[in-house]
C-alpha cells in the first residue's frame, strides 16, 4: 500500500467524526474550539461512526469491509459504507447537539456528584436554561426603563456586544411604574453590568 493510498483511506475514516463534528460545532453554543478538539474529537466521532455500522451490518447480517480495506492494498474502498457511515456521524452529531444544549451530560454528572460545572458557555445561558426562561423583564438603569416580553435570543459569548431581543413588549418607566407604550420585537444592545434581567414565566 502506497503512503497516498493509505492517507486516502484515514481521511474517509476521518471523514464522518468530521461532518458530525462540524453540526456539533455550529449548532450548540460552547466555547472557542482549538485545533486539538477538531482532531480529537472526529477521530472519536469518525470510530464511533464506523463502530455502529458494523454493529448494524452484524444484526442485518451484512459484511463490513472497511476495518479490512483500510490495512490491505489489496481491497478496494466500499465508497457506500462511506455513505453510510456519514449519514450516522450526522445523527451522532445532531444527538449530541441536543445533549450538549439541554446540558443534559453535566445534569446527570453533577447529580451523582461528580462535578460542580454547569456545562453551560457563560453564567447567563447557564441561569437562562436551567429555569427555562420563556418571558424577561429586563431593567435598563441608564435608560430608566423596564422591558417585559417574551424571550427570543441573547448574544453568545463570542459575540462583540451583549445583545437581547425580546417580543411581545411593553416598556415601563422605571420611577413611575406606568406602562410607556407596546412595541412588538425590542432589540437590546446594552453592556449587561448596566442592565438587571429577571426571569418573568408567570
Amino acid at each position: 500500500m502506497t503512503v497516498s493510498d493509505f492517507s486516502l483511506k484515514l481521511l474517509l475514516l476521518f471523514l464522518p467524526g468530521l461532518v458530525s463534528f462540524i453540526l456539533i460545532n455550529e449548532l450548540s453554543i460552547h466555547k472557542e474550539t482549538k485545533n486539538i478538539h477538531w482532531f480529537v474529537y472526529s477521530i472519536l466521532l469518525g470510530l464511533f461512526s464506523y463502530v455502529i455500522l458494523y454493529i448494524i451490518g452484524l444484526c442485518i447480517k451484512v459484511e463490513i469491509t472497511f476495518w479490512s480495506n483500510l490495512i490491505n492494498d489489496n481491497k478496494i474502498i466500499n465508497y457506500n459504507e462511506i455513505i453510510v457511515s456519514t449519514l450516522i456521524g450526522c445523527i451522532l452529531g445532531i444527538a449530541a447537539t441536543i445533549i450538549i444544549n439541554k446540558g443534559y451530560f453535566f445534569k446527570i454528572c453533577s447529580f451523582i456528584g461528580i462535578t460542580k460545572k454547569h456545562g453551560y458557555s457563560d453564567t447567563l445561558s447557564y441561569f437562562l436554561g436551567l429555569y427555562e426562561a420563556k418571558y424577561l423583564t429586563v431593567t435598563d438603569w441608564e435608560k430608566k426603563i423596564r422591558i417585559v416580553g417574551e424571550l427570543v435570543a441573547v448574544s453568545e459569548p463570542s459575540d462583540r456586544h451583549d445583545e437581547i431581543v425580546l417580543q411581545d413588549c411593553t416598556i415601563y418607566d422605571l420611577e413611575s411604574g406606568e406602562s410607556l407604550y407596546d412595541v412588538p420585537v425590542f432589540y437590546l444592545a446594552q453592556s449587561f453590568d448596566k442592565v438587571t434581567i429577571e426571569i418573568n414565566n408567570s
